[in-house]
């Protein structure tokens, strides 16, 4: 085998490394939408650990609204497209609140939710100039291929499922709630990508049958069942929708 390796200034704090080469995708009956088992080869990619998070996004927004107050408030996360926001604007700045008006709790370090595909597009543009590099959201095959490796596993840990490996709807007893990112551990694959199986589905750069305008989301949520932590298993919305079960991560290619 000949595997390129990149020195960790190269990948960046808070990113893992995919490296080029082959990976079973698809193949899960059991799976909801999964692809027809095929053997793929993908380019080299850079992936973030996690998704991005209610910090880093407000981070954007707030720049945002620096030069264009309307824009971010058009993109702040909301509860859905003529729904309230989640975030309150005080004084032209945008707060995480410690408590909706639903009376859920708020953290900087919860995975961003109630942003659409193209609130997705415009955070990694603006990254992007930030950071002279060409952020991205990953196609479903990349997301896949970083979830579960090229073995073809069901989840990212293996073949057998436990609700306490990933943060799903039966994690803990009660009303499920949104938690932290990297709060799961076992929820690795093995690049070393987290929150896959749980925590919240991702945006992917990938067109659903449904239409020009739906995009694929990949992933598990803190409020799905067992079959959203499939690796395998495929969703797909309409690029306007916002929901509380869907954020992004980012990616670049080499």
């Amino acid at each position: 085998l000949s595997v390129p390796l990149l020195p960790d200034e190269a990948i960046g704090a808070g990113f893992v490394y995919v490296p080029p080469g082959g990976f079973i995708a698809g193949g899960d009956p059991a799976a909801e939408k999964s692809l027809p088992k095929t053997w793929v080869h993908l380019d080299g990619f850079v992936l973030g650990r996690t998704s991005i998070t209610c910090g880093e996004y407000l981070a954007f927004i707030n720049e945002l609204a620096a030069t264009d107050l309307d824009q971010a408030r058009r993109r702040t996360p909301r509860t859905g497209r003529e729904a309230g926001y989640y975030w309150p604007c005080v004084a032209d700045r945008f707060e995480i609140p410690e408590r909706d008006k639903d009376g859920d709790a708020w953290r900087t370090d919860f995975p961003v939710f109630g942003v659409s595909f193209d609130d997705a597009l415009a955070y990694c543009a603006w990254r992007s100039a930030r950071d002279c590099l060409p952020w991205r959201l990953p196609t479903e095959l990349e997301w896949e291929k970083a979830a579960r490796g090229a073995d073809g596993r069901l989840y990212p840990w293996g073949n057998r499922f436990d609700p306490t490996f990933a943060k799903m709807r039966h994690t803990r007893p009660g009303r499920p709630q949104p938690e932290p990112v990297d709060g799961f551990p076992i929820d690795e694959s093995p690049y070393g990508v987290r929150d896959t199986a749980g925590t919240i589905r991702n945006w992917c750069d990938s067109r659903w049958p449904a239409g020009e305008q739906y995009r694929v989301i990949k992933g598990g949520a803190w409020n799905l069942p067992e079959e959203g932590c499939r690796t395998a298993a495929r969703f797909g919305h309409s690029r306007g929708m916002v929901l509380s079960s869907i954020g992004f991560r980012s990616a670049r290619s080499l």
